[in-house]
Formats: C-alpha cells, structure tokens, sequence
C-alpha cells in the first residue's frame, strides 16, 4: 500500500509540473509572437493591397505580414479623394502597391523543361511560350518563376494581355497610385488555397478556381445572377462544383488521395445565404478560408479574400511559390541616374576587358543557340515518333478490316460454290428421273423456292410415279402437280405441270 501511494503520489507531482512547463512555454511562446508583431510593426515593410471588385476598390494595408487596416472605397467620380483620404488617414502613403488584375484574363500554365543553366532559363522559356500561350508575343505580358521538381527544371508561366494591364495601370495612376506589383485574381486565390476548389463570389463574377501544390488548374466562371433565387443558384453552383471536381479527378489532381476541400471566398451575405444549400447537394461540408497573417478579430476574410491572396503571392511564406509579377518594364519606375553613372565609369575603367567579355558572351550566346537547336531537335523527333505511330496504328486498322473482308467473301464464295453443288444435284435429280419413268420434262424454271417443270408422260400414273420418286429422293421439300391433262392427237400422251419446293442442303451420295 505504501508503494502504492507513493508512486500515485509521484505521478501526480509530475503530471502537475508538467502542467506548469507547458503553462509557462505557452507564456514565452504568446511573449514570441507579440516581440515579432510589434517588430515587424516597427520595421516591416508596408504593403497595400488594392482589388477592383466590382463598383468597388477593396484595399487593405499590412505591415510586416500582419493585417492592421480595411476599408472599401466606392468606383465613382470621388473614387481619388477617397483612396487619397483612406491612405492618408492610415499614413500609409509610401507602401508597396500591389493590384489585382481582373478574373478570367489571365492565363496560367506550368512548364515542364528539362535541366538548364540558370542563365539560359529565360531563353528555352522563351522559345516555348508561343507553344504554351496561343497568343503572338506582342499581344501578351509575359511572366515567370522558377519552380523545383524531380524531374527537372519546371517553370510557372503567366500571360496577360496588354490591354488589360495598361486599363489597370491607368486607372491606378488616375488615382495617383503607382503600382509595385500585378498579380491575377487567379494566382492571388491559389496563392491563399493552395489546395482546394474556391467558391468565389465577387461582385461581378461568380468563378470556381481549382489550385493545387499553389497553381491554378482550372478557372470556370459560372453564370449566376447576383441578385436570383438561392435555391436554383444552388443547384447550378453545385452542379459545376461536380463537374469541376469530376474533371480534377479525372487529371488526377488529388490531395494526397483525398478530396479536395471546398472552400468560400468572396461576398459574405451570398456565401452565408448560398453555404447551407451547397452542402446539402453537394452532401459534405464547406470548410472555412484559413489564412496564417496575423490579423484582428473582426477582419472579414471571406470579404478580402483577394487582399490577402494578393499579400501572400508578393510575399510567400517559407516553402511557398514565388508568385510572377505581371507589372511590365514600360509601367515601372525608371531608375535614377546614379546608377547609369556609375554604369558609365565602370564601362571606361573595365574598357581593357570589353574584348575579353566580348569573346565570353559570344560563347554563351553560340551555347544557347546550340542548346535551342538540341532542344529543336529533340522536339521534332518525338512529333516524327507520334507521326509513325500513329501511321503503324492506321496501317493495323486496315489490314484487320482488309481481313474481315477477305474472310467474308471466302465464306460467301464457299456458299455459292455449295449452292451451285445442290442445284446440279437437284437439276440431275429432275432429269435423270424423269428419263427412267418415261417422262419428258420439255421446260424446267429455277425459282426462289424451287423449281418448275412442265412436260409430258405416257399416262397419268407415269406423271404420279415421277412425282413420287422426286419426293423420295430427299431433294425437295415437296412436289405438287399444278397442272395435268391428256393431250390432243393419235399418241394419247398427257401433258402435266408440277413445282418441286427445295429442301434442305442435299447431304453428298
């Protein structure tokens, strides 16, 4: 018993201090993470994040990842007061300035590439693009980002066309805003969920957005009436959440071999309204957006969704993909003149090495060039490989059907020649009987079913003779006299006409 009590004894004390180590290790870890808050208050960088949605500006302001500010600013005549009252309020004037660009403008592809120099990349993405974007390159903005995979160098490639980016561009420079950065709705969603289906519902448009591993696969904008009737809205919703979730599994884009999560972003009263009936035709729940930038209580991150998307893509956490920046050279600031000074003065100091760099870049540049045209080459061979094949594939198809046929006409060949047999057989039936009874066969006519003969005889009992012999010979199904009378004259010879229904195939005798 003392053992006993002992040992509960010292369970308890341990169980206790145990208790107060993970008490005072929450403590230290609380003190952490406010040291790092108000550190990154202090000297973070600020960043504005600013979403046309609608007749609306969405803008929100971070200061070393961490959400301080919100507001909405109406799309009107008064729209640059009010963005210049909001930043001023906030003192916020001189932050980064990172937009969104409109939803469904962008294009999104993931380029497998093999393994290249760093300092050739830009070339071989380059001279794949016009495979991958079916635009001319005066059309579009182009913009990349290097991403790591097993197999080689991947890359992550994101055109826009021009038109939309300068719209942009010149509304916010309307406003007296320059931007620092343009990200897509699209690459601003993936970079908040990236993995999972995203329900948006923004002011304008209604879209489902299929990330994974931070990529976005598939953008669909459903047709849905901002102001309808929620249970038809439902349906549709749910219907297209179907196809597109069929359509990822499909591509085998899984998570881990699990579903992917669905998730709501956007107008907050219409997810409220629409989140109940989604999961009850959809029959499984809707999971909450979680965001990790520290932020107050009450921030609506359904509402600010994109913001936070828009935050995350400029500055990705550790391990996260590095989001390309659409803003073109021709929309950003230009440079001081210092530098181009002191591009000049290292220019005339290193001018006893132009020659020598000269003869360096003509080598990379002749390597690049041998590398495209192994890269070229190595692409046309595998279009002659899918060529052949194909060729090989068609050339099989036809020698099968040539197959069947010449099986088909040898069996009808062998049919004919067997019907040829039986109708010798029977036409030698006819004739030879008819010869040992006395009986004269003066016509004879091949039928469908048989044959017609019509003749003469000796005597009536010579006819019904012949017909019973042609019965007996298991040629004919049946024979029937037609017609039989004696005929006119000295000779007394009667005149008859009987039909002879084939039979079965005649076995051989």
């Amino acid at each position: 018993m003392a053992v006993s009590e002992g040992v509960r004894r010292a369970f308890t004390l341990v169980r206790r201090g145990w208790g107060i180590a993970r008490r005072r290790l929450s403590t230290v870890h609380r003190a952490w993470g406010k040291a790092k808050r108000w550190v990154g208050r202090l000297f973070g960088r600020t960043t504005i994040t600013m979403n046309p949605e609608g007749n609306a500006l969405q803008v929100v302001a971070l200061k070393g990842g961490e959400v301080l500010r919100w507001a909405t600013v109406p799309l009107d005549g008064n729209t640059p007061q009010g963005v210049r009252s909001v930043l001023g309020g906030w003192g916020m004037r001189g932050g980064r300035v990172v937009s969104a660009l409109p939803l469904c403008t962008a294009l999104v592809r993931p380029l497998p590439l093999p393994r290249v120099p760093r300092k050739h990349l830009s070339q071989v993405v380059l001279a794949e693009a016009p495979e991958a974007f079916p635009f001319s390159p005066g059309e579009v903005d182009l913009a990349w980002t290097s991403m790591r995979n097993g197999g080689g160098e991947g890359v992550l490639a994101v055109a826009v066309p021009k038109d939309a980016v300068d719209s942009v561009v010149a509304m916010l420079q309307q406003w007296g805003i320059r931007p620092k950065a343009l990200y897509p709705k699209e690459v601003a969603l993936s970079a908040l969920v990236p993995h999972g289906l995203v329900v948006y519902l923004g002011g304008e448009d209604t879209a489902l957005l299929l990330a994974l591993e931070g990529i976005a696969r598939v953008v669909y904008r459903v047709p849905l009436a901002r102001e309808g009737d929620g249970e038809r809205e439902a349906v549709l919703l749910a219907s297209s959440i179907e196809q597109v979730l069929a359509y990822g599994r499909g591509m085998g884009w899984t998570k881990g071999g699990q579903p992917l999560p669905i998730v709501l972003a956007g107008n907050p009263e219409r997810g409220a309204r629409l989140a109940p009936l989604l999961e009850r035709h959809l029959g499984r729940p809707l999971e909450r957006l979680a965001v990790s930038l520290p932020r107050p209580p009450n921030f609506p991150i359904e509402a600010y969704a994109v913001n936070l998307g828009l935050a995350l893509a400029d500055r990705p956490e550790r391990g996260g993909l590095v989001a390309p920046n659409l803003l073109p050279s021709r929309h950003r600031p230009r440079p001081v003149s210092l530098p181009l000074l002191v591009g000049l003065c290292a220019v005339v100091v290193l001018a006893p090495l132009a020659v020598w760099g000269t003869s360096r870049a003509e080598e990379r540049v002749g390597e690049a060039s041998r590398l495209s045209a192994r890269l070229e080459e190595v692409r046309n061979q595998e279009r002659l490989r899918r060529l052949a094949l194909a060729q090989s594939t068609a050339l099989e198809r036809q020698a099968q059907g040539l197959e069947s046929v010449i099986t088909a006409v040898q069996g009808h060949l062998g049919r004919l020649r067997q019907e040829r047999e039986d109708l010798g057989k029977r036409l030698g039936v006819l004739l030879t009987t008819a010869r040992e009874g006395g009986v004269q066969v003066s016509a004879i006519s091949v039928q469908a079913d048989g044959f017609s003969l019509t003749g003469t005889a000796d005597s009536f009992g010579d006819v019904l003779s012949y017909a019973t012999r042609l019965r007996l010979s298991g040629l004919f199904g049946s024979v029937r006299l037609l017609r039989m009378g004696a005929m006119g004259g000295e000779g007394g010879r009667v005149a008859f006409q009987m039909k002879a229904l084939a039979g079965d195939t005649p076995t051989a005798r």
